[in-house]
């Protein structure tokens, strides 16, 4: 009886134990966060995102974005770096404010991503058709609020781009780069078959009168006295009566 009893109790008591709660919700790998969503900060004519996800719980930099990134279709994105980075990295500065002013060191055309991360949590916006975009006006309210629903400071903004812009350094190199191959071009010297041939450009003979001729024009090589065509076509025969 008292067995009987105690299994009773046992089970009454697992039915009013509550469920487990649910596993965390993840996106593309990632985890989400419970608030803000990333629409909370709506597009502007200065910050005029295509589409974008999140927020997402921890540091962008240290998580794998691939999957996230490709699910914008827009191909293959590179990173550029974060505004945090030394120098600021593709930015002219980093700002700590909820909301501001970034600028690129490089106008960004074409399809980029700007993840914003605040405080424990970052969310990612996708530009689809940017053209010569220098900079863009940012809030953090879709990206991590705190107790009293504010929006905190930026930590960092990070940038992945489809066109990989050269540094002015680069362009520079180059220059040196084809500069140094147009001298040494000019220093070639000239190869020991080459010595004694003159070259020159000969026109065929006019007629002078009837019969069957063939003749030929094009580039002659002259060494000494001897002459042979090196380039050139031979006419058909023809009569001129």
């Amino acid at each position: 009886m008292r067995h009987a009893i105690a299994t009773a109790l046992l089970v009454g008591s697992a039915l009013l134990t509550p469920a487990t709660a649910s596993a965390t919700p993840t996106l593309f790998g990632l985890t989400l966060a419970s608030t803000p969503p990333c629409t909370a900060f709506a597009a502007t004519p200065t910050f005029n995102y295509t589409s974008c996800l999140g927020s997402f719980v921890g540091n962008d930099k240290n998580q794998n974005l691939s999957a996230a990134l490709a699910s914008f279709g827009a191909g293959a994105f590179t990173a550029q770096g974060a505004s945090d980075d030394a120098n600021a990295g593709p930015f002219t500065g980093n700002s700590s404010m909820n909301s501001g002013m970034l600028t690129f060191d490089t106008p960004q055309s074409g399809p980029f991503v700007l993840i914003l991360k605040a405080g424990n949590q970052f969310s990612m916006y996708y530009f689809a058709n940017a053209t010569s975009t220098s900079s863009v006006t940012f809030d953090t309210e879709g990206t991590s609020l705190n107790r009293n629903e504010i929006a905190n400071g930026l930590s960092h903004a990070s940038l992945y781009s489809t066109n990989v812009v050269p540094e002015p350094s680069t362009y520079a190199l180059m220059a040196t780069g084809l500069i140094g191959l147009g001298a040494a071009a000019r220093r070639v010297p000239t190869p020991a078959s080459w010595q004694g041939v003159r070259f020159e450009r000969r026109r065929a003979p006019p007629y002078t009168g009837g019969g069957a001729s063939s003749f030929q024009h094009g580039w002659h090589q002259t060494i000494g006295s001897h002459t042979q065509i090196i380039s050139g076509r031979r006419h058909p025969r023809r009569t001129v009566r």
